[in-house]
């Protein structure tokens, strides 16, 4: 496994208490995004994210720049609420570490 920069360090040792979340999307829409990769804050608001579409097109958003995707106004829920709000689409979400969300934002860099 790569080596994290110095700026992905300062992401993961951040003072706030960061959770990072993936989200696997199962539907037939190509316009929807397959896997969501999010950084929350400790008020579980979206720090920054990272959505991949079945034609491996990225999009993402952070604090600074938005490129087809955007950061919710909204905290996100507990997993348990989330995974039990599914609606009509399977959709899951599980916590990850802070390095597979940092190999998901590389991914931005190709953008």
């Amino acid at each position: 496994m790569e080596e994290l920069s110095e700026l992905e360090k300062l992401y993961v040792n951040n003072i706030y208490a960061m959770e990072y979340i993936k989200i696997l999307w199962k539907h037939l829409e190509k316009n929807y995004p397959r896997q969501i990769y999010v950084q929350l804050n400790d008020q579980r608001y979206e720090v920054r994210k990272v959505e991949i579409y079945e034609d491996d097109r990225i999009a993402y958003a952070d604090g600074n720049a938005e490129n087809g995707a955007f950061l919710s106004p909204e905290p996100y829920t507990s997993l348990d609420e989330f995974n039990s709000s599914n609606g009509i689409d399977e959709v899951f979400a599980t916590v990850i570490s802070a390095e597979e969300f940092e190999q998901a934002w590389r991914r931005v860099e190709t953008v």
